[in-house]
């Protein structure tokens, strides 16, 4: 197995909290992470990362952010060769 620790930060962006979607995996809502990198030459790199969200709790406590609201995020990706599936799993961290 291969797993991978990740951990960022960034504000909510494009949240569907009313939408949930299915996939093999469940339903889930999808939501992006904005984070916006100033660069040497005094720009701002804007970057999106996609999430899913499958966790009840989690899909509620995302239907109360508004756009924009602070987020730090925990998760953990794992590559299970014998099955060929990945996993990401997350949850919000606690100030």
């Amino acid at each position: 197995m291969i797993e991978n620790t990740v951990k960022i930060s960034g504000r909510l962006h494009f949240i569907e909290g009313v939408q949930e979607q299915i996939s093999r995996m469940g339903k889930y809502v999808a939501f992006s992470v904005r984070q916006d990198t100033p660069w040497e030459d005094g720009s701002i790199r804007h970057d999106f990362l996609l999430m899913r969200a499958f966790d009840s709790d989690i899909k509620e406590w995302l239907r109360d952010k508004e756009e924009g609201t602070p987020v730090r995020i925990e998760g953990r990706y794992a590559l299970l060769p014998e099955v060929a599936r990945c996993m990401f799993k997350w949850r919000r961290s606690k100030k």
